[in-house]
C-alpha cells in the first residue's frame, strides 16, 4: 500500500496541501519530536560540544503539542539539564531572522531565573549553553561551529568565569577541523541523508514521526494557528502604520507639486508605498509579538496544568514536599499554586 504523503489541508504558508515527505530533520517540529529523546540529545551535544555528559534530562520545551507517536507533549525549542546541573537549550533556526544573538541573550537570562530559586546564592548557578543549529552562516567567515564566551576587551586570555556559552552551528560550513561524528551529524542536517549509525537512526525516527496520524494533525493546527495569529496582527499593524507613514510621506511630496495636484497625487502614491512598506515591517514585529504571546500563553498553560496534578496528588495524600519533586519545582511554588486554587 502506497503512504499518503500529502494532507488535504492547505498550509497556511502556501494555501497548498502539505507533503509530509519532505519534512526533514531540519523542521522544527520534527527537529524538536526527534530530540525529545534523551539519549539522543545527549548524543548531539557530545558531537557538537565535544564533551561527554553522563546522563541528561528533557526539562521542557516550548511549544506543547500532541502526538501519539511521543505519548506525551512535544514542543519547539529544547531545554535540557545533564547530571550534574548544568542547563542546555537547543533550536533549529534555518531562516536568519537577525536577531539570534539578541534572543541567545534572553534565552541565557530564562535559563538562570529556572536555576535559581529564591534565597539560594549566585555561585549555585551551573553552566548555560544555549544552541542555534543554523541553516546559514551567521558570521561569514566559512566555520560549522562559532563558539562564545565572554572575554576581556584587549585581553582576550582572561574569561570572565559566567558559565555562559552559546553556539552558532552553520550546517553547511567547513569541516576541517571537526570531528568525524560532528561531520557525519552536520552532512546529517544538511542534505538530509545518513552517513553512519546514529543519524541513520535520526532518520529512521523522521519517517516514523511524519507518518504518524496525529502528529501530522498537530503540525497543520500548529501552522495554522501560528500564521494566521501573525497575518491578522500584522494586518492590523500594516494599516495604522501605512495611515501614519503616508500622511507624512504625501506632506513632504506635496511642498515640490502645486498645492492641488500635490495633495490629490502624492498622498494616493505615498499611501501605495507606504502599505507596501509597512506590511513587510508589521509582518516581521507582528511574527516576534506573536512568540512572545504565545510564550505567555504557554506558561499560563502550564501553570493551569500544575495546579491540576497539585489538586490529584493532594486527594492521593502526597505532601507538598513529594509534590514539589514531582513537579521539579520548589515548595513555595506548590504552595503558591495551592493558594490561588482556595
Amino acid at each position: 500500500m502506497t503512504k499518503n504523503t500529502v494532507t488535504g489541508k492547505p498550509s497556511a504558508v502556501t494555501g497548498r496541501p502539505t507533503d509530509f515527505s519532505k519534512i526533514d530533520i531540519r523542521d522544527d517540529m520534527m527537529f524538536c519530536s526527534v530530540f525529545h529523546n534523551p539519549e539522543d540529545c545527549r548524543e548531539f551535544l557530545q558531537r557538537i560540544m565535544g564533551i561527554r555528559i553522563a546522563e541528561l534530562r528533557i526539562v521542557q520545551e516550548q511549544k506543547s503539542m500532541q502526538s501519539r507517536y511521543q505519548g506525551k507533549g512535544v514542543r519547539l525549542d529544547i531545554y535540557v539539564r545533564d547530571v550534574e546541573g548544568n542547563s542546555y537549550d537547543i533550536e533549529m533556526q534555518m531562516i536568519n531572522t537577525g536577531e539570534l544573538p539578541l534572543r541567545s541573550r534572553y534565552y541565557h537570562s530564562q535559563m538562570d531565573i529556572y536555576q535559581i530559586q529564591s534565597g539560594q546564592t549566585y555561585m549555585e548557578l551551573q553552566k548555560s549553553m544555549v544552541i542555534f543549529v543554523c541553516g546559514f552562516d551567521m558570521f561569514g567567515q566559512g566555520k560549522s561551529i562559532y563558539s562564545f564566551e565572554t572575554v576581556c576587551r584587549g585581553e582576550k586570555d582572561i574569561v570572565l568565569p559566567d558559565k555562559r556559552e552559546t553556539l552558532f552551528v552553520n550546517i553547511g560550513g567547513d569541516r576541517t577541523g571537526i570531528g568525524q561524528d560532528t561531520a557525519a551529524l552536520l552532512d546529517y542536517f544538511q542534505t538530509g541523508s545518513p552517513t553512519d549509525a546514529f543519524t541513520r537512526g535520526l532518520q529512521d525516527k523522521v519517517e516514523k514521526i511524519r507518518d504518524d496520524t496525529e502528529w501530522r494533525e498537530n503540525y497543520m493546527t500548529y501552522d495554522m494557528k501560528i500564521k494566521l495569529e501573525a497575518e491578522v496582527r500584522a494586518k492590523g499593524m500594516a494599516e495604522g502604520m501605512a495611515k501614519e507613514m503616508a500622511e507624512g510621506m504625501a506632506k513632504e511630496m506635496a511642498k515640490e507639486m502645486a498645492k492641488e495636484m500635490a495633495v490629490k497625487i502624492a498622498e494616493e502614491k505615498a499611501k501605495e508605498m507606504a502599505v507596501e512598506i509597512a506590511e513587510e515591517k508589521a509582518k516581521e514585529m507582528a511574527v516576534e509579538i506573536a512568540e512572545k504571546q504565545a510564550a505567555e500563553e504557554r506558561a499560563e498553560g502550564e501553570k493551569i496544568r500544575d495546579k491540576k496534578l497539585i489538586a490529584k496528588w493532594l486527594q492521593k495524600g502526597k505532601t507538598v514536599q513529594e509534590i514539589a519533586e514531582n513537579l521539579d519545582e520548589s515548595e513555595a511554588y506548590v504552595r503558591e499554586l495551592m493558594q490561588e486554587e482556595e
